[in-house]
């Protein structure tokens, strides 16, 4: 519920700097306020593309695919839930690793550095591709250290030998390792190559 507050509150200020948000939230209140704030993601915010599903199988797609999960998970509810929570953790550690390390490294630590001009302009902006290349090998790496119920890795295994049967669950740590590795050295390269 907060998220969504703090969400909404940094949409809100929008409307004091920008004369499209502002009008849209005097017409239409909060849901044409939220739509101006997306109208530059191409009406869709996943990807374009999928504008041409007709919404209603959105709904379909993602019922068939959360209902088994469900009764998947319903029989062993604690484990899911702790499974869900470590990989969570690898996830979001990898994602704030390389978010630090661009304002740290390459933003030097200053908003300035930031051009925020070209944010509607996707042709502008950095491909990106450091980042995703960095997200996978961290993801390989979480991987080969996490030792949950339904998966150890070779990792976990060796550094718990002879203690647990299941493994150490470093997948936090080698996940969160092998990103501060990667990415720096992955933006230097696309920094040369692609030069934005």
């Amino acid at each position: 519920m907060i998220p969504i507050q703090l969400l909404c509150a940094a949409v809100y200020t929008g409307t004091y700097t920008n004369d499209k948000w502002d009008h849209a939230y005097e017409t239409n209140s909060i849901g044409g306020l939220l739509g101006a704030s997306l109208s530059s993601l191409g009406d869709f915010v996943i990807a374009p593309i999928f504008n041409r599903i007709p919404r209603f199988l959105h709904t379909v797609i993602g019922t068939v695919v959360y209902i088994p999960l469900a009764i998947v998970a319903a029989h062993k509810f604690n484990d899911s839930l702790t499974s869900i929570m470590g990989v969570s953790s690898y996830l979001f550690t990898i994602l704030i690793v390389i978010e630090l390390e661009d304002y740290l490294l390459f933003r030097c630590c200053s908003f300035k550095n930031y051009n925020f001009d070209i944010l509607d302009s996707y042709k502008l902006l950095p491909i990106s591709l450091a980042a995703i290349l960095s997200e996978i090998v961290g993801i390989i790496g979480a991987a080969l250290g996490m030792s949950q119920t339904w998966f150890n890795g070779p990792i976990a295994k060796v550094i718990a030998r002879d203690t647990d049967a299941h493994g150490a669950d470093v997948g936090f740590e080698v996940g969160l390792i092998f990103t501060t590795v990667t990415y720096p050295l992955l933006r230097l390269i696309e920094l040369y190559f692609v030069e934005r």
